[in-house]
C-alpha cells in the first residue's frame, strides 16, 4: 500500500513538473495576445530616446526625456510579461515573427531607417553579432506599424538588460525602428542568443553585466534587475563594487590642461607625471591614460576633417601616450582599452540608483561616501537619493541644516541636494520640509518641495508664493517659476499676481512676466497692458540690430500663443516702424472677446 502511494505521489510531482511550464507558457501567451490593444507609446517604442527605467520599477532615479517632453503612458501587459523574468523569453523569442500590428501609428518623421540596431555588452559578448548594427537607409519603406513581435522584442531587452528598442527618435528627425518581424537578419540574431534561455543563465548574465560593464549604465541596469528577479545576490556585489576606487575626472582634466600639455621636454613631461600620480595615488594611472585617449579621439576628428574644434594641445595627446604608456608610435583611438576606470561622476549615477533594495550594510557604506567625499559634486547628492528611504532620517536632517534656504539666487549644489532630500518619504523630513517651504525666500527651493509635498503643502503654497514674489528686489529677473506656476494651477489668481508684480514696475520685471506666460493661451488678456510700454529691455542690445522694448517682448509673446492669426506675425528683428505697425492691430486683437 504504502508502494503505491509512492507511486501515486511520484506521478503527480512528475505531471506538475510536465504540466506547470505550459501553464506558464498559456499564461505568457495570454498577455501576448493582449498586445494589439497597446494604444500609446512608451519606453522603446515611441519617440522617447532617453531613459534607463525597468518596467517593473516605477522610477529608477534618472532622467526621463521624450521629444517635446510629452508624457507617456506605461504598458500594464508588458510589464507584467517583464515581470516573470527567464520564464517569459521562451514565448517572446516565438513570437518575434509575429506580424500582427499595434495601434501605433508611425512617428510621422522627416526620414526613416531599419538600422537592426542590437545592443549586447561587448566585456561579456565575444565577437560582435554579424549582421546587425547597420547604418544603411535607403532600400526601406518610409513607414513601420509597430507589430507584437515588435513589442516582444522589448520586452526581452528589459528582462535582459539589452536596449533592445523597437522605435526610436533620430535628433536629426528620423525615426529608427529595429523590428526583428521586418528584418530577418535581426531576428535571426535575437533567436541565436536568447532560444533555450535559463533562469541560472539570466542570473549570470546579470551578474556578469554587473562585475563587467562596458559603462555605468549596463551596470545600474543589472543592478535594477538584480533587486527584481535576484535579490539575494546584490548586497555583495554593491558591497564590492563601492569599496572600489573612483577618480576625480575634473582632476585630471585640470592637470592635462594646466600642466602636461604646456610642457614640451619630454623628461619634464615624465617628472610633472610620475609627480601627479605620487600625489594622487596609482588609481590615477589608468584615468590619465583614458583622458589622453579622449583627447586622442577629438585629435583624430580634427585630422580626418569630421570635426574644426580648436585644440590647444595639438598632437600632444598621441605623443604622451606613447612616451608614458608605451603604446605604438601609430596608436590610435581604437587602441583605448575597455571601460575599466570608475570617475566620481560614474559612481554618483551608480549611488544614485541604488534604492531598490533595503540593505543596511549598502546603506552604511553610502553613508561612509557621503562623509568622506562631502566636497565632491556629485556624490553626496546622489548618497543621499540612496539613503532618503532606507531609514536614516538624521543624515538627511542635517544635510538639510547645511542649506541655505535664506538667498534669492539659487546654489546648483544646494539645489541638487534639496531634489535628493526631497525624494523621502520619512515623516520627519517631510515635516522640516514642509516648514521650509513657510520660510524659505528661494522660489526654485519653494516649488522644488511643493513638488514633493503636493497634499501636504496645498493649502499654504499659493500664499506663501504671493510673499516670495512680493519679497523680491525692485530691480529683478526672479519670479517667472512662481509666476507660471500661479498661472497653471491658481489661473484664477494670476491677475491679480501680475498687477502685484509689476506694481514695482522695472522693465526686467515685464520681462518676467513675459517668459512666465510664453506657451499660455490666457497670455492675450494678461499682456495687453504691456502692448503700451515702449521702454527698453537691457541686455538684448547685443543680440539685436534694433533695441528691444517690453512692448515688443509683449508682441511676439501674444503671437506666439495664437500663431493661427497669422495676419499678427511678428518678428524681433523687424525694424521698430514694422513692428509698431503690427502692434497696433494687437491692441486691437487682444479687445476681441474669446471664443
Amino acid at each position: 500500500m504504502c508502494r503505491f502511494r509512492l507511486i501515486l505521489l511520484l506521478f503527480g510531482l512528475g505531471l506538475m513538473i510536465s504540466t506547470c511550464p505550459t501553464g506558464f507558457e498559456d499564461d505568457v501567451e495570454t498577455l501576448i495576445a493582449e498586445l494589439p490593444r497597446t494604444t500609446t507609446g512608451d519606453l522603446e517604442y515611441s519617440r522617447q530616446f532617453a531613459n534607463s527605467r525597468f518596467l517593473p520599477y516605477e522610477i529608477d532615479g534618472g532622467p526621463e526625456l521624450s521629444e517635446g517632453n510629452a508624457a507617456h503612458s506605461h504598458s500594464a501587459v508588458l510589464r507584467r510579461i517583464v515581470s516573470k523574468g527567464a520564464r517569459s523569453v521562451p514565448a517572446l523569442v516565438r513570437h518575434l515573427s509575429d506580424e500582427r500590428p499595434v495601434h501605433l501609428s508611425g512617428l510621422g518623421a522627416s526620414w526613416t531607417a531599419f538600422w537592426d540596431e542590437y545592443d549586447f555588452n561587448p566585456r561579456t559578448y565575444g565577437p560582435p553579432p554579424e549582421g546587425v548594427n547597420r547604418k544603411d537607409i535607403d532600400g526601406h519603406p518610409d513607414s513601420h506599424i509597430l507589430t507584437v513581435g515588435d513589442l516582444c522584442f522589448v520586452a526581452l531587452g528589459q528582462i535582459v538588460s539589452r536596449k533592445f528598442e523597437a522605435n526610436r527618435w533620430q535628433l536629426t528627425g528620423g525615426a529608427i525602428f529595429n523590428s526583428p518581424t521586418y528584418s530577418r537578419r535581426l531576428r535571426e540574431v535575437v533567436q541565436k542568443d536568447w532560444t533555450g534561455f535559463t533562469r541560472q543563465q539570466h542570473r549570470q548574465l546579470l551578474i556578469d553585466d554587473f562585475e563587467r560593464p562596458n559603462d555605468q549604465f549596463r551596470r545600474v541596469g543589472a543592478y535594477q534587475r538584480l533587486t527584481f528577479y535576484f535579490p539575494d545576490v546584490v548586497e555583495a556585489l554593491v558591497l564590492k563594487e563601492l569599496r572600489q576606487p573612483a577618480i576625480n575626472g575634473a582632476k585630471i582634466r585640470s592637470f592635462l590642461r594646466d600642466s602636461l600639455y604646456k610642457t614640451v621636454d619630454p623628461m619634464e613631461c615624465r617628472r610633472r607625471y610620475e609627480e601627479f600620480i605620487r600625489d594622487s595615488g596609482p588609481d590615477y594611472i589608468a584615468g590619465v591614460r583614458d583622458l589622453l585617449f579622449e583627447d586622442l579621439n577629438s585629435l583624430e576628428a580634427n585630422e580626418e576633417g569630421r570635426s574644426n574644434e580648436s585644440l590647444e594641445y595639438g598632437t600632444q595627446p598621441r605623443e604622451l601616450l606613447v612616451q608614458l604608456f608605451d603604446q605604438p608610435k601609430n596608436v590610435t583611438r581604437a587602441d583605448r582599452p575597455a571601460w575599466l576606470v570608475t570617475y566620481t561622476y560614474e559612481r554618483a549615477w551608480f549611488i544614485e540608483s541604488l534604492i531598490h533594495d533595503q540593505s543596511r550594510q549598502i546603506g552604511d557604506a553610502v553613508r561612509q561616501i557621503l562623509l568622506e567625499e562631502s566636497e565632491d559634486p556629485f556624490l553626496p547628492p546622489a548618497c543621499v537619493r540612496s539613503l532618503a528611504n532606507r531609514g536614516y532620517p538624521e543624515v538627511l536632517l542635517a544635510e538639510l541644516a547645511k542649506l541655505d534656504f535664506g538667498v534669492f539666487e539659487e546654489n546648483w549644489r544646494h539645489r541638487e541636494m534639496l531634489q535628493a532630500i526631497c525624494t523621502s518619504r520619512d515623516s520627519s523630513v517631510r515635516t522640516r520640509l514642509l516648514q521650509i517651504l513657510t520660510t524659505t525666500v528661494n522660489e526654485t527651493y519653494f516649488l522644488w518641495i511643493l513638488e514633493s509635498l503636493p497634499q501636504e503643502a496645498e493649502s499654504l503654497a499659493l500664499e506663501h508664493a504671493q510673499r516670495l514674489l512680493n519679497a523680491l528686489p525692485d530691480k529683478t529677473e526672479l519670479g517667472r517659476s512662481l509666476l507660471r506656476w500661479i498661472a497653471e494651477e491658481h489661473p484664477g489668481q494670476i491677475s491679480d499676481a501680475l498687477n502685484a508684480f509689476l506694481t514695482r514696475g522695472a522693465p526686467e520685471r515685464a520681462e518676467t512676466v513675459c517668459q512666465a506666460l510664453w506657451g499660455l493661451p490666457l497670455s492675450k488678456r494678461l499682456l495687453a497692458p504691456l502692448l503700451n510700454d515702449h521702454r527698453p529691455l537691457p541686455g538684448f542690445s547685443l543680440v539685436y540690430k534694433y533695441p528691444m522694448r517690453v512692448c515688443d517682448l509683449a508682441a511676439q509673446t501674444i503671437h506666439r500663443n495664437d500663431e493661427d492669426r497669422k495676419e499678427l506675425t511678428f518678428d524681433y528683428y523687424w525694424p521698430i516702424e514694422q513692428k509698431d505697425r503690427v502692434i497696433s492691430r494687437l491692441k486691437q486683437y487682444c479687445e476681441e472677446p474669446d471664443l
